[in-house]
């Protein structure tokens, strides 16, 4: 009895110990880890930056005609429509623009001056003789604006107008408006004629911008 109570106790441990060393079911739940985001934007509005506009430095032997042949001319008096000047349409400086958005509905860079049916003055007081100068843009940035355009004026660009004008700005930063002064006889009493006099004449611009 001894003898098989050892054997049978060897061999219940053998036993044991084989069902020991067996894979055990797993029981443990697993686990994964990510990350995301939640971004929430807000756009800044439409800005418009005047400049301080250089139109150009003249000597007493020239008359407004001289002024008119460089920055433009429109003489109602005698065209039906205006001269491009020796510098082009989009050679002024007007300011710089900003927009997040791809389209707005227009703006204007204007003196003090008013003349009928017509924005964008600069009045120039020489000799007791006003001479107007009227401002137009052409070029924002890359984008050459297109928009209504008064008739007599077409070509020089657009100044304030009702409307939607398109807009391309890829990376988002401020872009120069580009554009023109043309010498406008309407409502002015100088002539072209008239020789300049020495001095610096300015005029405060009022900017106006819609979106």
């Amino acid at each position: 009895m001894p003898h098989l109570l050892s054997k049978f106790s060897t061999t219940a441990a053998a036993a044991a110990l084989a069902l020991a060393a067996l894979p055990q079911a797993a029981h443990a739940a697993g686990s994964s880890a990510g990350s995301g985001a939640a971004a929430l934007t807000v756009e800044g509005e439409c800005s418009l930056k005047g400049a301080t506009v250089d139109l150009g430095t003249y000597t007493t032997n020239q008359t407004w005609g001289d002024v008119g042949a460089i920055l433009g001319l429109a003489d109602q008096a005698s065209d039906t429509s205006y001269r491009v000047g020796a510098l082009g349409t989009q050679y002024l400086e007007l300011g710089t623009f900003y927009c997040p958005d791809t389209q707005f509905s227009g703006f204007n860079v204007v003196g003090s001056g008013v003349v009928t049916n017509t924005q964008g003055v600069v009045p120039i007081v020489m000799n007791g003789k006003l001479m107007n100068i009227v401002l137009f843009v052409k070029k924002v940035g890359q984008t050459t604006v297109e928009g209504f355009q008064i008739p007599f004026f077409a070509g020089a660009g657009v100044v304030m107008q009702p409307g939607i004008y398109a807009y391309s700005n890829s990376d988002g930063s401020p872009q120069k408006v580009l554009g023109s002064a043309l010498v406008h006889t309407r409502g002015s009493t100088a002539a072209l004629t008239d020789k300049l006099t020495a001095g610096t004449y300015t005029d405060k611009l009022t900017y106006t911008l819609l979106f």
